[in-house]
């Protein structure tokens, strides 16, 4: 049995906010220990929660903030949650709403009104008091969202449960929401499924001769002798097409790249295939390949030389795609680690995309928009300005008079 489940294994037996109620094991659950507690600020929670967790007060770690709101995966409460795991080595998460919260039922109109009466000036706070705020009207959907705030957040590690409740503030008792544990379970299994079946790889290392204890030599084994056949996968891997990454419009700029391109990444290259001056590393087609396929590959890295009008560096290629980004706008992105990251605004992703943290292949989400497409393929952001038309030279001796 788990934390979580003996947490609420033991509220069950003991029914609630009941004072007397068996205390979690700490000894049975020490690889999960301190648990994070993030819950709202309401004073009914003082005594409440401690006595619904069970847990002695060295053993849990409780921040609070009015609403339990998380605005953001890069938000200030989702950094003290960052630092309670990273210092205070928090092992799990465990985000606590409750019923009757003030805060749900504060309305915009109400807020604005307890702003006057305060001094607050209105002009000098943002415009969107709700998001600012985080204001909400359901308790429940209030801790999902923050329960998929941490989820998405790059602060938290991947296996770290993270785990979502509600706590009856008039009998104490704690309903799951979300329970950690399975969701990780499902993104596990989820991500192994999408690797590669297990028909398609072999297992030739049990042909291999046996290693010969106190031998000096290693069995001589031809190369490739023991590869697997070609052809043997049942079920093959299907590689993404330019269609299934790249919009329409990005296809067709695709494929009317002109020779030009090739041509300058031949006269940029030394023979071995690498940058002159540079030393030996994986082309960009290479790269890239690795993940969508090579046609695709090929296809992102000529629009890419083509644009730049030359073989594309990596620093050209950073160059390139900061012009694509808006940093007034939000995007979702997806990482190497299969994670989604976002929304998060432009100017994060200018600056993910300067530490090299994602690369022109990063599947990307505008804010708005439901259509995925990589960093390469989205439209510049930044055009260049229109000069405005000549003077003809007779007006401009009319005014030189």
């Amino acid at each position: 049995m788990r934390l979580l489940e003996a947490i609420l294994d033991a509220q069950s037996r003991a029914g609630g906010g009941d004072p007397d109620q068996p205390r979690v094991p700490a000894e049975q659950h020490a690889d999960a220990l301190p648990l994070v507690v993030l819950s709202c600020v309401d004073p009914r929670l003082n005594t409440r929660l401690p006595q619904a967790l069970g847990l002695a007060s060295d053993q849990f770690i409780w921040l609070r903030n009015a609403g339990n709101i998380i605005t953001g995966p890069l938000s200030s409460t989702m950094r003290s949650l960052a630092l309670a795991c990273l210092v205070k080595g928090g092992k799990e998460i465990a985000v606590i709403g409750h019923t009757g919260c003030q805060v749900a039922k504060t309305g915009i109109m109400e807020l604005t009104d307890a702003m006057k009466k305060l001094g607050i000036e209105r002009a000098r706070l943002p415009e969107n008091l709700v998001e600012y705020f985080g204001l909400f009207a359901s308790e429940r959907q209030n801790v999902l969202k923050a329960v998929e705030f941490i989820r998405s957040s790059p602060l938290i590690g991947p296996r770290v449960p993270v785990h979502g409740l509600l706590m009856n503030t008039e009998n104490g008792r704690l309903e799951c929401l979300v329970n950690g544990y399975q969701v990780l379970e499902q993104a596990t299994t989820t991500y192994h499924s999408t690797i590669r079946p297990p028909e398609t790889v072999g297992t030739p290392l049990e042909e291999l001769p046996g290693f010969k204890t106190g031998g000096l030599g290693v069995p001589e084994t031809p190369i490739g002798a023991h590869a697997t056949p070609l052809g043997t996968a049942t079920t093959p891997i299907p590689i993404p097409t330019a269609a299934t990454i790249m919009p329409a419009a990005a296809t067709d700029a695709v494929g009317s790249v002109s020779s030009s391109a090739d041509a300058a990444v031949a006269a940029a290259t030394t023979p071995s295939g690498s940058p002159a001056g540079a030393t030996s590393q994986p082309t960009i087609a290479q790269r890239l390949g690795e993940r969508i396929g090579q046609t695709v590959a090929e296809k992102v890295t000529e629009f890419l030389d083509a644009k730049l009008e030359k073989a594309a560096t990596p620093q050209d290629v950073v160059a390139l795609l900061l012009r694509k980004i808006d940093p007034n706008r939000r995007y979702t992105l997806i990482g190497s680690d299969q994670k989604r990251y976002g929304p998060v605004s432009g100017r994060i992703v200018q600056q993910w995309l300067s530490d090299n943290r994602i690369d022109a292949n990063t599947p990307v989400q505008v804010e708005g928009s439901n259509t995925w497409q990589t960093l390469a393929t989205l439209p510049d952001v930044v055009k260049s300005l229109r000069l405005p038309p000549p003077i003809p030279q007779q007006e401009q001796r009319k005014r030189s008079r």
